[in-house]
């Protein structure tokens, strides 16, 4: 049981490391949304691009072009010629860069290796957000999904291809 838990702290410290020394990623995703309360899934497609520090650019191809950019607790919408800024609270803020840096060890949380991933799954702190799982490949950790639950049971959904870290 020390072994595996020492295992688990290694890999663990690694990934952060990886993902601290990262100035720049670009990934095509395909983002899943379930809703309990509706039939149909929704589903989105494009390119998002990290900029170290704390900017997330989504360039929204599927169903329609659009743009989303995250810049710390401010979320900027673009649709055609229509802008929106929003001011996020921090319990609306889901960024998946600081579960794998610096908040990774302030949450409940659980790291495996099985069948050449690596599978964290993370215990939500808010009543916005319930729990993740982060699952990345073993050799490089490169993220290839991240499901997301919030407080109304919506999942979120992201696979991710074509990853460029830098």
């Amino acid at each position: 049981m020390v072994a595996f838990l020492l295992m688990a702290s290694n890999l663990e410290e690694a990934i952060r490391q990886k993902y601290l020394s990262i100035k720049y990623l670009k990934a095509d995703f395909v983002e899943i949304v379930k809703n309990p309360r509706m039939d149909e899934e929704q589903q989105f497609k494009g390119t998002l691009e990290y900029f170290a520090p704390n900017r997330v650019v989504f360039h929204i191809t599927y169903p329609e072009e659009q743009k989303m950019i995250v810049e710390g607790d401010r979320m900027i919408y673009i649709m055609g010629s229509d802008t929106m800024v929003r001011q996020l609270e921090g319990e609306y803020v889901f960024n998946p860069y600081a579960f794998l840096t610096e908040k990774s060890d302030q949450f409940d949380r659980t790291i495996r290796e099985k069948d050449g991933k690596i599978i964290i799954d993370v215990k939500g702190d808010s009543e916005m957000f319930k729990g993740a799982r982060f699952i990345l490949s073993a050799r490089d950790y490169r993220v290839l999904e991240i499901r997301a639950t919030d407080s109304f049971g919506i999942q979120y959904i992201f696979r991710f291809t074509n990853v460029v870290m830098k």
